[in-house]
């Protein structure tokens, strides 16, 4: 259901965190992906049919004339994320400011950076 969901509202949505194989942590991206300009019976060359399960999300706009034609997913390194965000929060660090980065749906205590 939170897959078609996503889908439906055309959004990426952000799995974790997670501990990566290689012991670091971090999250996975995903986002749905339509193409525009296209015909209803567009296949993509894909070997099988869409799941049926998704339902009208994954159905042809014919207003936009676009079709789902699948997701994307990234890793995103959590240990990456701090040095860019430690390098460009530096300056507030050097003036004396203290901060903290937390994702909205998150436990309490997970600190993305600080």
């Amino acid at each position: 259901q939170q897959v078609i969901e996503m889908i439906r509202k055309n959004a990426t949505t952000l799995l974790g965190p997670i501990d990566d194989i290689q012991g670091g942590s971090g999250f996975i991206a995903y986002t749905p992906i339509f193409v525009s300009g296209v015909e209803p019976n567009a296949t993509f060359n894909l070997p099988d049919p869409l799941d049926p399960v998704c339902g009208a999300p994954c159905s042809y706009n014919v207003t936009s004339r676009t079709k789902f034609w699948g997701i994307a997913s990234a890793l995103v390194s959590l240990d990456g994320l701090r040095e860019v965000l430690s390098a460009r929060l530096a300056p507030l660090e050097s003036l004396g400011f203290r901060y903290e980065i937390r994702g909205l749906d998150f436990a309490f205590d997970t600190v993305i950076a600080a």
